[in-house]
């Protein structure tokens, strides 16, 4: 009976370090990449650009 209850709880303890390790390795990266990627693309980390007024040519 005892050994069936730490068989268990030593697969749980290896498969969480497992999934951890997963996230930490490929998951944590690909979404920082991900994001990363799209905010250049939509220009939410790029610098304001002064705004030029334009004169328009008056007629005379």
């Amino acid at each position: 009976m005892e050994s069936a209850v730490l068989l268990f709880a030593g697969n749980l303890i290896i498969s969480g370090l497992l999934f951890a390790t997963f996230i930490t390795l490929l998951l944590i990266p690909a979404v920082y990449r991900l994001f990363s990627v799209s905010s250049l693309r939509f220009g939410w980390l790029k610098k304001k650009q002064k705004k030029v007024k334009v004169i328009p040519d008056t007629v005379n």
